[in-house]
Parts: structure tokens; C-alpha cells; sequence
């Protein structure tokens, strides 16, 4: 089971529209170590919105969710939590722009209960062993232009959208002289309810459809499209979203992705993880089973820019390993006593051996080709990964090319070369977010 986080403040959206690009793209910075959930015994979770201040994106919003399950991998039984904290600063106002602040920190964990044993709840023996805790925050600062800065290219769009359903209301049966004089007066509503400064775009729309709201009418139609009746229209900025490259020329919509819509969001990220096995080695000395703990650790952060229009984004990355390798099991025996028996055991053959690295890298994600709607249609993301202890560089260049229902890319070919091996190899992928 896990918690339902509640959706900000759509007004608030209006404002972070910027970061979607960053937050839903960037490189995963450590491997999940967590088990494989198969069965879920008990689950308990928790989870909303707890608003500072008045519930309005001026006074920023915080959001807490929590879980906790006892599940099930084989025969081991695991005890999962995980608790996420994300915060919203109040949007600040730097001339003609808004720059927001997000922050998200989240702490989740695994711990084996019974190491495995079969028809054991708790073992208190292997108690823990395998067991992992990870810490993690991010943080994202963009800086968009201001709602009231933009509401000329808004309306102009929000016009585009009326005549447009005007256009396809006509289209569709309505071209009577009587229909075509309803539809060119709902755009003379329009224009008149725009010269209004006051009014904000869904005001002018609902002036614009009047008293004609039945099915069947232009009212209706425009309705359907250009107010919340469409579920993609949820605040004034999303006209943007929606219409930009439809409504506007190419050069208006290349001035708007450049200069209006984004001004470019910072990025960055951190994560540590820590994990705590027991290893059963070999005493030849005593000849007995002697445990052994270790911790590993992934130490790794992130930091990069996602520049206006979300076209473009660089990604340093950079971080510290230390793992540990078990031994081979070996079996050893002690003297024969005077029948000639010997009393043997088995287990890893000495400590485990111990595994530090050092890695950095770089990675750069261009979207080469977008569609009539400005969803990515083509992208390219090459990285290029050093690993200090082996003095070897992983270098890959990956190009997405098939898009998904939600607008993404998800799957392409892929090339790789590692320096050291000196190995080339090249492949269709699928299921990696662009």
C-alpha cells in the first residue's frame, strides 16, 4: 500500500510549470537496492497536505506521506518504511519573474527479519543483515516569467482557442446564416470582455459563452474547449501548454519558449544509502562460524540546469562507493580424532573482501524534434561516466525515439564504448525515460 499525496494548489502549478522537464527527466542517481515486494502481509500509510499559511501558492504549501508494510521475498520477511517531505517556498517576485524554491527530502529502508530461515518471524541471528537506509533530497529553483506579465500571450491564445471552435462548430452542421452570425458574435464577446484588463482569461471566456451554454450551441462548444470543461485547462497558464504552438507563429512561439514561458531551472540532488550485511566466515584457527559485519555505503549527488524552453539540459553527476565481496565457501575439516573422524564446517573462507570507488560524470539531454503540440518526438542523451579506481571512462549515446501516451520518450538505440575493455556495442532499448 502506499500513501496518496494530495495535488498542490492548481495556482501554484500555474507557477512550477517550468520544472516538469527537470524533475520527470533527469538520471536515476543510485540503483533501488530495496527486495522485490512479492506479498504484502500488513500495510499502514498515511499521507496529504498540510498548508502553511492560507491555502493560495503565496504562502507555498508542504506535503508529508508515509508508509510502513511488512512483505514478503521467498522466505524472507522484510519490514519497508518510507517517509517523504516536500515544501514549497512562497513564490518570489524578482522584477518581471517569479522564482520559486521546491525542496523534497525523502528517508526509506528495508530490514530483513528472519534472514531467510524457514517458519522463523524473527532471527535474531541474521537479524538486519541485508538490510539498507537511504536518504535523499532535492531541490529545483526555477525563474518564469510572472501570470500578469504573460496574459497578452495568453489571451491572444485563449482567442485563438474561440475562433478556432468557432471554425469547427461551422464545420460540423452549423453553417446556417444564423449559426455563423452566433459564431462570429461570440468572438466580438470575446474581444470586447478582453479589452477588460481586469478580467482574468476564464472570466472572458465565461462572458464570452454568455447565455449560450446548451448543447448544440457555439456557447457549448467553446465551453468544451476553452474553459475548465477541458480537463488539460487548468489555470491560465496552461493556454500556454496547450495552445503555444498552435496559436502562435513559430517566431512568437520561439520567443515565448526562450524568453517567457522559462527563464531556466537549477537543479540539484543528493543521495546517500547505507548497506549492513553479516558475513559467516571461516575461523580455521578455533574451526568455528565467526560473524562478521560490514556497512557499504553509495554517496552521490547531483547538479544541473535545464535551460529556458526545456530544450536543453546539463547534468554533472558525481559520487563514492564502498562494497563488499563475500568469499568463496569453502569446507574445512580439523584432525581426524583416534577413529578417524574429523568434525567439518563450512562457511565464506575469511573476511570479504572490501571495494571503494570513486565515479563522476556528465550528461547532456537535447530534444531534437518536437510535434504540432510540443511533445518531444526526438531526443538524444549522451553521458559520459569516469571511474577512478579502473581509470576507465563509460561513454553512451542514446536516441529516443518512440513517444508515449503521456508525452514522453521512452525507448531508441543505444551505443556504448568502455575505454578500458575497450568493448563497442550498440542496441535497441525500451522502457528509459528521456
Amino acid at each position: 500500500m502506499r500513501a496518496v499525496i494530495q495535488r498542490p494548489p492548481a495556482v501554484c502549478l500555474a507557477v512550477c510549470s517550468a520544472l516538469s522537464a527537470a524533475f520527470l527527466a533527469q538520471p536515476a542517481l543510485a540503483k533501488d537496492d530495496a527486495p522485490a515486494i512479492s506479498t504484502t502481509y500488513v500495510g499502514v500509510t498515511s499521507g496529504g497536505s498540510n498548508q502553511t499559511g492560507e491555502r493560495t501558492a503565496s504562502a507555498g504549501y508542504e506535503q508529508i506521506s508515509t508508509s510502513a508494510q511488512l512483505s514478503s521475498e521467498g522466505e524472507q520477511i522484510n519490514a519497508d518504511f518510507s517517509l517523504d517531505y516536500r515544501i514549497a517556498g512562497a513564490p518570489r517576485l524578482d522584477g518581471t519573474h517569479l522564482v520559486g524554491s521546491f525542496l523534497s527530502v525523502s528517508i526509506k529502508g528495508s530490514v530483513p527479519l528472519n534472514g531467510s530461515k524457514p517458519g522463523s518471524v524473527v532471527d535474531f541471528k541474521t537479524f538486519g543483515s541485508g538490510g539498507n537506509l537511504t536518504l535523499g533530497f532535492n531541490y529545483f529553483r526555477p525563474r518564469v516569467t510572472s501570470v500578469s506579465q504573460s496574459y497578452p500571450v495568453i489571451r491572444q491564445l485563449a482567442r485563438y482557442c474561440v475562433a478556432t471552435s468557432v471554425s469547427k462548430w461551422g464545420d460540423d452542421g452549423h453553417g446556417s446564416p444564423a449559426e455563423a452570425a452566433a459564431g462570429a458574435a461570440a468572438l466580438g464577446r470575446f474581444d470586447q470582455s478582453a479589452a477588460d484588463t481586469e478580467l482574468g482569461v476564464f472570466e472572458i471566456i465565461k462572458e464570452t459563452v454568455g447565455d449560450e451554454a446548451g448543447t448544440g450551441t457555439i456557447g457549448k462548444a467553446i465551453a468544451e474547449n476553452c474553459s475548465k470543461d477541458n480537463p488539460k485547462l487548468t489555470d491560465d497558464s496552461s493556454f500556454i501548454d496547450v495552445f503555444a504552438t498552435r496559436g502562435l507563429t513559430p517566431a512568437e512561439a520561439a520567443a515565448w519558449r526562450r524568453n517567457v514561458r522559462s527563464e531556466g531551472t537549477l537543479f540539484l540532488g543528493g543521495q546517500v544509502s547505507l548497506g549492513y550485511n553479516r558475513f559467516d566466515i571461516v575461523d580455521r584457527t578455533a574451526l568455528a562460524n565467526r560473524p562478521v559485519d560490514r556497512i557499504g555505503y553509495d554517496a552521490n549527488g547531483r547538479i544541473g540546469y535545464v535551460f529556458g524552453g526545456a530544450n536543453v539540459m546539463a547534468l554533472g553527476t558525481f559520487g563514492y562507493t564502498r562494497s563488499y565481496k563475500a568469499k568463496d565457501v569453502v569446507d574445512v575439516c580439523g584432525p581426524p580424532d583416534i577413529n578417524g573422524k574429523s568434525i567439518c564446517i563450512n562457511g565464506q573462507d575469511g573476511a570479504p573482501d572490501r571495494k571503494d570507488t570513486g565515479y563522476a560524470g556528465a550528461v547532456l539531454r537535447v530534444v531534437v524534434l518536437r510535434n504540432k503540440d510540443g511533445e518531444a518526438t526526438l531526443g538524444i542523451r549522451p553521458s559520459a561516466t569516469y571511474v577512478f579506481e579502473d581509470k576507465d571512462w563509460q561513454l553512451e549515446i542514446p536516441v529516443f525515439f518512440q513517444h508515449t501516451d503521456t508525452g514522453g520518450l521512452d525507448a531508441g538505440v543505444k551505443g556504448i564504448y568502455n575505454t578500458g575493455k575497450k568493448d563497442f556495442g550498440i542496441g535497441a532499448f525500451v522502457g528509459l525515460a528521456f
